[in-house]
């Protein structure tokens, strides 16, 4: 699981290269990228691309569903984030960080996030295996980071994609950017 979380990284950090026209970029400035929007996004649909924890809940005699609706809700401004969503597992979990976009092109703008967490619990913590999600969601508060896929519907409007750099979810939503 460590060395595909490796492997999208490298496809991921390849495309951001061989994307810039200008070859001369210093690497650094484009992974630091620029400030982004005021934009408040949400985003209430979710969708998981492969399931590992309906097992969990299902041997435990629980339902076999994990959340989809996560409404995730966030704030940037400048550099900053602030947010909230419902995980996987049903806990609320908010999170603060360093929003930044590093692809901006007409119609297309991608957009990372870092920063900390907290409110995963128990549920997400005795997640088990040693998987690249485990070692982040292992800890409360922990470590947050995340690409944001957007495409512009109109010049204050924007679809939003979410995705979590494990690669197991993304969340779909609209942002409106305020300036």
């Amino acid at each position: 699981m460590i060395k595909k979380n490796l492997a999208n990284a490298l496809v991921l950090f390849s495309f951001l290269f061989l994307s810039n026209a200008n070859a001369n970029i210093n690497p650094f400035k484009l992974l630091w990228g620029k400030t982004a929007s005021t934009e408040i996004i949400f985003a209430p649909f979710g969708y998981h691309f492969f399931d590992p924890l309906n097992q969990q809940y299902i041997s435990r005699g629980e339902p076999g569903m994990v959340n989809d609706a996560q409404y995730l809700l966030s704030l940037h401004w400048k550099s900053l984030t602030i947010g909230t969503f419902t995980n996987s597992y049903h806990d609320q979990v908010e999170f603060l960080g360093l929003y930044r976009r590093i692809i901006y092109l007409k119609r297309f703008d991608l957009s990372y996030l870092i920063g900390a967490m907290t409110g995963y619990g128990k549920n997400a913590q005795n997640n088990g295996g040693p998987s690249f999600t485990h070692v982040i969601v292992a800890h409360d508060p922990g470590l947050v980071i995340a690409l944001d896929a957007s495409i512009p519907l109109t010049k204050k409007i924007a679809f939003h994609m979410v995705l979590p750099v494990d690669f197991r979810s993304v969340d779909f939503g609209v942002g409106y950017t305020f300036c």
